[in-house]
């Protein structure tokens, strides 16, 4: 358990082959953060609530966070700077400001996750490239379910397939990117602006 704490909840600082799990981490800054190169981690049965970050990739690959509920954190699970190809799935996240988002990060893949009730985007994608996200539920978030811009840099040749997107305020999907392949979702209406689908 860490609450309170000034900084970090639990941290995995430029090591693998660590696994996190049964952890508790509150009120703090960066709930579990995954730093500096940390690669081959597992995370998992945890959660994650009233942080300003819960769950933070930062420069880290092929590390696994499943089984994890995220709430009432600004951001449910922060992907940052190079964090590619790691698997996030089966995670419940709820109100978050924002709950999956991915800056200057490729190839992951994020499945069978439950996304609701941010106040922003349910998956916000910008300058990221090659993730994979399928069968997820995305819906009842309060401004877009799934958003990719080219903010930071292009956001390109990602794949939207078999999830469940309904449901969401403003709009359920807009792809203001290029390139990305959208096929097999099924969603709530057909309304909006940009590349919408």
């Amino acid at each position: 358990v860490a609450q309170f704490n000034n900084q970090l909840g639990f941290d995995i600082l430029g090591t693998s082959n660590n696994t996190i799990q049964l952890a508790f981490a509150s009120n703090t800054v960066y709930g579990i953060v995954l730093d500096a190169g940390s690669g081959y981690n597992t995370v998992k049965n945890s959660t994650v609530a009233n942080n300003i970050y819960g769950v933070t990739f930062y420069n880290s690959v092929f590390n696994t966070v499943s089984e994890i509920v995220s709430y009432n954190n600004t951001g449910g699970f922060f992907f940052e700077v190079n964090s590619n190809s790691n698997i996030i799935n089966n995670n419940m996240v709820t109100n978050n400001s924002y709950v999956f988002m991915f800056q200057n990060s490729n190839s992951n893949s994020v499945w069978g996750n439950d996304i609701t009730k941010s106040s922003i985007y349910g998956i916000y994608l910008t300058g990221s490239s090659n993730n994979f996200i399928f069968a997820n539920k995305i819906y009842n978030n309060s401004k877009i379910g799934i958003y990719l811009d080219n903010y930071w840099g292009p956001s390109n040749y990602n794949t939207f397939t078999g999830n469940t997107i309904f449901d969401n305020s403003n709009h359920n999907v807009m792809d203001n990117a290029s390139l990305n392949v959208w096929f097999g979702n099924i969603f709530g209406d057909y309304l909006g602006s940009g590349q919408y689908y």
